[in-house]
């Protein structure tokens, strides 16, 4: 629990320095990204959705590591030293919040499992769920007028007309076909 405290006091220590580069970056970027949100706003999702799928990882792989450090260390056979650990006991770790400092994995070829898993995530993200910008709705209809326009004549003529204005008439016609096709039958025998 204190790994989260440490993310979060990094977090709210950072933000806190440097609160005018972020305020100024935030009033550039929103105009940024409301013009081009067809763009935009996939690729910012996008981008979510790939850090979510890391920190899974991140996480679970910080989990394994330690119970398989636990389970080393738990499992031995040897003599106890004066501390009262095996003496081949093991102290894997993985850091929670520094991940990018390839010095603080005890094993160091873990670091380098987690690179080949970000790679594998996001080629298979890539492969699987493709970034697809939003399709604008068209504004003009096949005759050239306004989509908006075309779209409240045509609600107006529904109101006006109503919506089951046919609706009489095709089940006369379905009773119709119907009858015709039982006289045909009887006709024929």
């Amino acid at each position: 629990m204190e790994e989260f405290f440490e993310i979060w006091y990094l977090l709210s220590g950072h933000v806190q320095a440097n609160l005018t580069a972020y305020v100024i970056g935030c009033v550039l970027a929103l105009p940024l990204i409301y013009f081009t949100r067809k763009w935009s706003v996939p690729g910012i999702l996008y981008a979510i959705e790939i850090s979510i799928y890391l920190t899974i990882m991140h996480i679970v792989i910080h989990l394994v590591v330690g119970l398989a450090a636990w389970f080393k260390t738990n499992s031995s056979i040897r003599a106890l030293n004066k501390e009262g650990v095996p003496v081949d006991a093991v102290f894997w770790t993985t850091p929670m919040v520094r991940f990018w400092d390839k010095t603080i994995y005890d094993p160091q070829w873990i670091a380098y499992m987690e690179l080949s898993f970000i790679l594998i995530i996001v080629i298979l993200v890539l492969r699987y769920r493709p970034m697809r910008t939003q399709k604008p709705k068209p504004r003009f209809a096949v005759d050239g007028t306004k989509k908006a326009e075309t779209d409240n004549d045509t609600k107006s003529l529904a109101n006006k007309y109503g919506r089951n204005r046919y609706a009489d008439d095709w089940a006369k016609e379905a009773a119709k076909s119907s009858r015709d096709s039982r006289i045909r039958r009887q006709s024929g025998k």
